[in-house]
């Protein structure tokens, strides 16, 4: 309503039509530009003000003072400042999931390296958490850390007590043998039937002691050994063969890298490749080889030799205690007995196969 009062059409220069008006060239007058008031932001205030006509007379004249926008530049405002909170809106979100994924991250950091160590643990690299970790994890860490002592000390325990018995047992029975051996039973011939049978009964009871012994610390020892390196035990073992069988003309190769562990006690590992290894010394011609390799968590140890290899039927039987393929060599045939019961009592195996050098070939799997 505004802008159709005349009064206000006459005093608002933006209100004024573009009047066609001739063109240098003589060219039609332009079109009459159409206004339009609704592009336009207005403020109007009316003022009166009161004039001297005549000596004692006064008019009132009154005035429109107007100010007029156009609309095109407060929309583009507007626009530029829904453009600018949009961009504050967006990355405001962009920098709260990082920082949203930043604190997951960190909260959930100590618990990852927890984990990590509690692995290196049941792998046999650690034997205790000595990390540092926030207050909540803490009775965590205790409370296993108190766990494997415990384990550590029953199974410490168990191994004397057993040590103890065999020693208890070891002793009458040695009293007993020397008995036999000594003057005691000299009317007695040598080859009497009760005698020999005796004597055969004591050395199985030793060997019963013996060998139960042996499989009740590698059981309970497995569980909190350490991974260790079985390269510097193969060297010092293929050094010791050649003192051992200083009479053969044979080489020993050991193709084992430093970083080759398994977990298995030192002991442990002395007595099992030293046993297979003899045997491949004893029975190989001029070669025996040493190599291992990774597979997935075992650890695979071929060892090799050239000589007459295992029978073609049924060769898992030499790892029976007491079965022998060759009488001709020295020995009880327990040697290969002895290395399964060590093998298997940590969750490993023995397989006895052909060797690339058309010899035997005894491959173990050991825990990593």
């Amino acid at each position: 309503k505004l802008f159709n009062d005349p009064e206000v059409q006459n005093f608002t220069p933006f209100a004024a039509r573009m009047k066609s008006t001739p063109s240098p060239t003589g060219t039609a007058s332009q079109p009459e530009e159409k206004f339009h008031p609704e592009e336009y932001m207005v403020a109007v205030q009316h003022f009166s003000f009161r004039e001297n006509a005549e000596e004692g007379t006064s008019t009132n004249r009154h005035y429109l003072f107007i100010v007029a926008e156009s609309m095109k530049n407060v929309d583009k405002e507007i626009d530029d400042l829904v453009m600018v909170f949009s961009i504050l809106f967006f990355a405001s979100v962009i920098l709260i999931l990082i920082a949203q994924l930043a604190s997951s991250f960190w909260v959930v950091a100590p618990i990852r390296e927890f984990e990590e160590e509690v692995r290196a643990i049941e792998a046999g690299n650690k034997e205790t958490i000595q990390d540092e970790y926030p207050d909540e994890l803490v009775p965590i860490k205790n409370t296993i850390n108190a766990l494997i002592g415990h384990e550590k000390g029953q199974k410490q325990r168990y191994k004397d007590s057993l040590d103890d018995l065999a020693h208890s047992l070891k002793t009458p029975l040695a009293a007993i043998q020397s008995h036999l051996e000594g003057g005691s039973f000299q009317d007695v011939p040598h080859d009497h039937a009760g005698l020999a049978g005796i004597a055969t009964e004591i050395e199985h009871m030793q060997e019963i002691i013996s060998r139960q012994l042996r499989k009740a610390m590698v059981t309970s020892e497995n569980a909190i050994i350490m991974s260790q390196p079985i390269r510097p035990i193969l060297t010092r073992l293929a050094s010791t063969m050649h003192k051992v069988h200083r009479g053969k003309d044979f080489e020993i190769r050991v193709n084992v890298d430093e970083y080759a562990k398994c977990r298995l006690d030192s002991e442990d590992l002395m007595e099992l490749f030293g046993n297979l290894i003899n045997n491949a010394c004893r029975f190989c011609d001029r070669l025996v080889e040493i190599s291992a390799f990774r597979d997935n968590d075992m650890l695979v140890i071929d060892i090799d030799d050239d000589g007459m290899g295992f029978p073609s039927e049924n060769p898992s039987k030499l790892l029976k205690r007491g079965i022998r393929e060759d009488s001709k060599t020295e020995g009880q045939g327990i040697g290969l007995a002895v290395s399964t019961e060590i093998v298997s009592a940590v969750g490993g195996k023995i397989e006895l196969l052909v060797s690339p050098y058309v010899g035997a070939r005894v491959r173990l799997h050991l825990p990593t």
